[in-house]
């Protein structure tokens, strides 16, 4: 696909994607095959006191499925952990404190359960991960790579600083089929990830064909 026709929205945040992904084209001396790398660096968190304001944000990704906010209604019929700390309104409407870490925490693990059959434990300390903005930076290399004729099978991406949930990898490993490798200076992190990793039985794409998914690095 030529440059020239990666769509509008994808033009929009070009400058903010390039200014967290490296990459380059490499040969792969062992198959003679155009090998794409990338490495990202995790944005910081952002505030998401309301998920559904920020789905209907125009940048979402077409192909983000958080476009479409979460039905809280029947996330909390089919899911007790989410039940657990949401509220129902007299009415029946069913909401969620984002000022709630731990709320705000169950949410992203219930999603990441249902929507991408993923188990992740993410620590009480760590930061918990907004999965529309993980959604778009993931939806966005994707177009790169379809723009220089690459294919999910040539990726090999580089998470900097993975933190406990190692979400880049997890998603990025199950959603898109790239293989994964990433980097954290903090211990318990870095076991904790292992132990996502290995749960998720993702460690062929995310340890075993890249030297290992999660290298220490320490600072």
């Amino acid at each position: 696909m030529p440059i020239d026709t990666i769509p509008y929205y994808t033009h929009c945040v070009l400058q903010c994607l390039f200014s967290n992904i490296q990459s380059r084209r490499q040969i792969d001396t062992a198959s003679h095959k155009s090998v794409f790398q990338f490495s990202l660096i995790s944005p910081p968190l952002v505030s998401n006191r309301r998920f559904p304001e920020m789905s209907l944000n125009a940048f979402l990704h077409p192909r983000n499925p958080y476009r479409t906010p979460p039905d809280f209604k029947a996330l909390a019929r089919d899911d007790a952990e989410f039940r657990s700390v949401c509220k129902t309104e007299l009415t029946g409407k069913v909401s969620l404190d984002y000022s709630d870490r731990e709320a705000v925490r169950v949410l992203t693990r219930v999603l990441l359960r249902r929507d991408f059959k993923l188990d992740v434990e993410i620590p009480p300390q760590a930061l918990v991960p907004t999965l529309p903005l993980r959604m778009n930076y993931l939806l966005w290399v994707q177009d790169l790579l379809m723009a220089n004729a690459l294919s999910d099978s040539d990726v090999v991406g580089m998470d900097v600083g993975v933190g406990g949930a190692c979400v880049y990898p997890l998603l990025a490993a199950r959603h898109l089929k790239w293989k994964m490798l990433g980097t954290e200076k903090d211990r318990e992190n870095l076991e904790c990830a292992r132990r996502n990793v290995e749960r998720n039985k993702l460690t062929e794409q995310v340890w075993k064909n890249i030297i290992r998914s999660i290298l220490y690095v320490k600072f």
